[in-house]
């Protein structure tokens, strides 16, 4: 986000901002963003009781990022991981997950994207499909982790490509609390569209995009020779990505 703000408005632009998005970055108050988080964080979930004492410390007076960068919150740190459950000549199965070392404070829409390609034994490519295509999202109800929420979130299909991604809503309301997503897992079975059994080769890129911004992010997906590409919106930062052949 400093990176972002340190940007000129040109360069915003030439990453992709549109004129909106550019007034309403430059007009937001990440300041007093904070102070009010700060005043209602003794009725938010999902933060330690240490975490909530130096949340609630900050008054407004300097800047917002470079008070945070002196606490905790600045080591947060993103395990994003991805393997192999099974893999045969009809079906293929993996899986992945997503976890966060600790609660978000600005909590936006982040994404998860896959894409695939399928061979034979010759590089044939191969239509395929999936029978199984998953995410499952625990919340945090308290920083000591031990009240949790589950929500399943549907994936999107790519047309042009064997790909699908999903939105991740890092915060959500649910019976007067507010929880924060720590960790999301999902599951991916992958079988050739015709049900042969001569999969060969199964080249997966999967990727997790961290939003800046209050908005929800776009993905889009490249193939070109031997490269799966992955790209998300100007103000999504790539914190991972892992390649499996």
């Amino acid at each position: 986000m400093q990176y972002l703000l340190s940007l000129s408005d040109q360069e915003l632009l030439d990453k992709g901002c549109t004129n909106e998005e550019l007034e309403y970055f430059r007009n937001y108050d990440f300041n007093q963003d904070l102070f009010d988080f700060a005043q209602k964080v003794q009725l938010q979930s999902g933060y330690s009781e240490q975490d909530k004492k130096i949340l609630k410390s900050y008054n407004g007076a300097i800047d917002a990022f470079d008070y945070l960068e002196a606490t905790p919150f600045a080591g947060a740190t993103l395990t994003f991981t991805l393997s192999k459950s099974s893999m045969d000549s009809s079906l293929v199965k993996l899986s992945y997950s997503a976890v966060w070392s600790s609660c978000p404070i600005w909590t936006a829409t982040d994404i998860i994207a896959l894409t695939w390609r399928v061979s034979d034994s010759n590089s044939y490519p191969l239509n395929s499909t999936t029978i199984v295509d998953e995410l499952e999202v625990m919340y945090y109800l308290d920083g000591n982790k031990n009240d949790l929420l589950y929500h399943d979130f549907p994936s999107n299909q790519s047309d042009n490509f064997d790909s699908c991604y999903y939105n991740i809503e890092m915060g959500q309301t649910t019976t007067g609390e507010y929880a924060v997503a720590l960790a999301s897992y999902g599951f991916l079975w992958i079988l050739p569209s015709s049900g042969s059994s001569n999969m060969h080769t199964l080249e997966i890129m999967a990727a997790y995009g961290h939003s800046q911004l209050f908005t929800t992010p776009s993905v889009s997906f490249s193939e070109s020779g031997v490269s799966l590409g992955i790209s998300f919106s100007w103000y999504v930062n790539t914190e991972h990505k892992d390649t499996y052949i």
